[in-house]
């Protein structure tokens, strides 16, 4: 078993009262590693939410504190050549603090957060693949808008050349979420503000090839190989379109010994 705790105390100035205390316990059983923590907080709200001043706005706030309580608890089985792993995060924030409406505004109240993450890795000696799913559920999403459902996957092929020397590997890199009131980013505030406004997400397919010889490394990837295939309505974000299609190169050589 494993047992950590720790606590931090704010005695002076802008943090006076602020508070962070937090516990965490680990263990196995047959085989599994499973891990609970419990924390809460309560903590003054950024500067910038507080105060601001520019030609096109300002704001002076005096927010009250932000408090922030959850429980999370998570579990790892390892079965080669398998490795599951799943965590539930539970949270409630009282009187969180957001940007809307190009000014920055308190709730008065708690919204409550639940999340659901799955893992499952697989690796062999030719092959490996990596799948992330996440469920999100936020009890105000006009305050914190959250994604029902995201997924990432990553799957490859990897093989040894020239008498085994140069290990080849080629894969595939994709990642999605469901529709939600995203955030917009505002470039005047250089904040991401509640827009209320449905964004549908766009999934980037990334094909890569890596490969190794004792210390050298070399990469390529094919950035949103897509592009124009599944039409030209590609955004990151509301307004922000995707970076167009681009071969990244990398290149690392490790010279020590």
């Amino acid at each position: 078993h494993q047992i950590e705790a720790n606590a931090r105390l704010g005695l002076l100035g802008y943090n006076l009262g602020d508070f962070d205390v937090y516990g965490k316990v680990k263990t196995s059983l047959k085989g599994m590693n499973l891990e609970a923590q419990l924390g809460t907080q309560l903590a003054e709200s950024q500067f910038i939410f507080q105060q601001f001043r520019s030609t096109a706005f300002n704001w002076g706030n005096d927010f009250r504190k932000i408090s922030n309580t959850y429980v999370n608890g998570q579990f790892i089985l390892p079965i080669k050549p398998f490795n599951v792993k799943a965590s539930v995060r539970s949270e409630n924030i009282i009187n969180p603090v957001y940007f809307e409406n190009n000014a920055s505004q308190q709730l008065n109240g708690g919204v409550a957060i639940l999340r659901i993450a799955t893992q499952f890795n697989y690796t062999s000696n030719h092959f490996g693949s990596s799948t992330n799913a996440v469920y999100s559920a936020s009890s105000n999403q006009n305050v914190i808008p959250l994604p029902a459902f995201s997924v990432s996957q990553n799957v490859y092929g990897q093989f040894k050349i020239f008498s085994k020397k140069l290990l080849m590997q080629l894969g595939l890199k994709t990642q999605w979420f469901s529709a939600f009131n995203a955030y917009t980013y505002n470039p005047v505030l250089r904040q991401w503000s509640i827009q209320n406004q449905r964004f549908d997400d766009y999934p980037v397919v990334n094909p890569y090839l890596n490969a190794k010889v004792k210390s050298f490394n070399f990469g390529l990837e094919f950035f949103h190989s897509q592009m124009q295939l599944m039409g030209n309505d590609y955004y990151s974000s509301p307004g922000y379109a995707i970076m167009p299609r681009v071969l990244r190169i990398n290149l690392r050589w490790d010279l020590s010994n």
